[in-house]
């Protein structure tokens, strides 16, 4: 598995193919989805029955990773069926998938079917559901998906509150010296949001 993913990185893509489905034989589920990428790029070089072909050869790979429990084949096979790659009648099952994801800690689903919901692509438009997906991607995340939760309901545009939760991530970040926590703090405690009303705070 180890040399298909490094050869895969060299784009040796038919050397990798061959070193992964052999470990995949073996039960490897990072060669499931190291096979799953690589017949993915080359379908992306084919047209027709080719591509065709190893788009199937894709989705066989990426079902065998999520019958596994693997939450970023989840994420990876829904963002494929959200494309219209297998037409615009899979779409609801890739917004499931992302769904199946969130809800065992995937970060990146959780994020996508934030900013879903609150665009309204693809799903009805609700900042409720964004709200939700927001915060378990902050819950489960690091930096960039707690200043996007906080940027979120700090955006008067949402009436949205600006909770303890969001307040206490923003403070860890500003113990780190991240200058848009502390930026954001600062203008939660000048303008009293979720927080006493505290200029010298602010300052």
């Amino acid at each position: 598995a180890f040399i298909g993913t490094y050869m895969a990185s060299e784009n040796r893509t038919d050397d990798a193919i061959e070193w992964l489905k052999a470990a995949s034989q073996r039960g490897n589920l990072i060669a499931n989805l190291m096979l799953a990428r690589a017949y993915w790029s080359k379908a992306q070089t084919v047209e027709g029955k080719e591509h065709d072909a190893f788009r199937d050869q894709m989705l066989d790979e990426y079902t065998h990773a999520i019958a596994l429990g693997s939450d970023e084949a989840m994420f990876a096979l829904g963002s494929i069926y959200l494309s219209g790659e297998f037409g615009d009648d899979n779409r609801l099952s890739g917004v499931a998938l992302l769904e199946q994801a969130s809800a065992i800690n995937n970060v990146s689903a959780s994020l996508l079917l934030a900013h879903m919901h609150y665009r309204g692509e693809q799903v009805e438009r609700s900042l409720d559901r964004a709200e939700t997906f927001f915060h378990a991607a902050a819950e489960n995340g690091g930096r960039r998906s707690r200043l996007q939760y906080a940027r979120f309901l700090f955006d008067p545009n949402n009436a949205r509150t600006f909770n303890s939760d969001a307040y206490d991530w923003l403070s860890e970040l500003a113990e780190d010296d991240d200058a848009e926590a502390m930026l954001m703090l600062g203008n939660l405690h000048a303008k009293g949001v979720g927080v006493d009303q505290n200029f010298r705070r602010a300052l």
